[in-house]
């Protein structure tokens, strides 16, 4: 699975920003430790590997559609700096997915996830999203938003089941507006996509 708007981990649009009075949403993610689960932080080392990780995730998109480049190296490596990146390892501690976020107005934003086709539908994407999840709470961001792909099956309905709902146009507030301009200049298709949140329970 992938998704990515294409912003650079460091962009201007991570300056914070008025937070939405929005609802709740029915489900909640699984707080785990950023240790558990085969979910770790990367080593330097690994960084390039992850953009291979990230090819390989990209080669389920139906023909024709519209993903932004590879993510570069040095936005890897400011996750990797800001403890924004995790990845997914396989028995032999070998990267199969992976995870990175930037603060956006006030919450945590999900920029990629991507797991290598033949380890998607075990588990890795949600202990990723999991582990963003409890990653938000534990810096007091209190959400997740992201935004992605509207009628694909890896993409929203799998975040909707992981707690996310989609945000109606008027819940948008100006740094989502500016990330999908920002997603328009780059060639994506913004009538397809759609941004999602995440907040835990109260309960």
């Amino acid at each position: 699975m992938a998704t990515r708007p294409g912003v650079p981990a460091q962009s201007n649009l991570a300056s914070p920003g008025a937070l939405l009075q929005l609802q709740k949403p029915r489900m909640k993610c699984n707080h785990v430790s950023v240790n558990d689960a085969g979910v770790r932080p990367p080593r330097a080392d690994e960084l390039v590997a992850l953009q291979q990780v990230e090819v390989r995730a990209d080669e389920v998109f139906a023909a024709g559609m519209t993903e932004p480049g590879i993510m570069d190296l040095a936005d890897l490596e400011a996750g990797l700096e800001r403890n924004n990146l995790w990845i997914a390892v396989d028995p032999g501690n070998h990267p199969i997915g992976f995870a990175l976020v930037f603060p956006l107005g006030g919450r945590i934003h999900l920029e990629q996830l991507s797991v290598v086709p033949e380890h998607m539908g075990r588990g890795w994407g949600t202990r990723l999203v999991n582990v963003v999840c409890s990653h938000a709470v534990q810096v007091g961001a209190g959400a997740v938003t992201l935004s992605t792909y509207a009628n694909v099956s890896w993409n929203a309905s799998f975040y909707r089941k992981r707690g996310f709902r989609v945000l109606a146009e008027v819940e948008l507030d100006t740094p989502l507006l500016a990330l999908r301009e920002h997603e328009r200049e780059i060639g994506l298709d913004v009538t397809s996509r759609v941004f999602m949140l995440w907040e835990p329970s109260e309960t």
